[in-house]
């Protein structure tokens, strides 16, 4: 809904957006699903199987090595900022024509802060290890 969003979005409310494109620095593949199948315990099997399963359909449908863990990128952003390039930005949603939803800057509206990258690398180590240490 662009209307509730450019809501959101010019609101005095401090908030932090994580663009899908910033995302697609983070990963998983499959040798980080190797490392849970290397536990061999419950937990780290039942992700190593479960993952496996949308490895293999990135992998076929879109060509793609692995996937990109959205909603983690997301919490890893208020536990690890420092993995984060930020900078701050008036943005807006187009609510209609062909480009509806589409996020743009704007001249005005609420701050927001805007990740414009990730340390990729420095991301999934902090995932998979405090993953690792949750399995074990």
């Amino acid at each position: 809904d662009p209307v509730a969003v450019n809501e959101v979005l010019s609101s005095a409310v401090a908030k932090t957006l994580i663009t899908m494109d910033t995302c697609r620095s983070a990963q998983f593949t499959e040798a980080h699903r190797q490392r849970f199948s290397e536990l061999d315990t419950p937990l780290g099997n039942y992700i190593a199987d479960g993952v496996g399963h949308w490895l293999n359909i990135h992998r076929r449908y879109l060509r793609l090595k692995g996937f990109y863990p959205w909603d983690v990128v997301g919490l890893a952003q208020i536990i690890s900022p420092e993995l984060f390039e930020v900078e701050t930005a008036r943005l807006a949603v187009r609510e209609s024509g062909i480009r509806r939803g589409a996020i743009r800057y704007a001249n005005s509206g609420g701050a927001v802060e805007l990740a414009t990258s990730v340390n990729g690398e420095a991301f999934m180590r902090l995932f998979i290890d405090r993953l690792v240490n949750f399995a074990t």
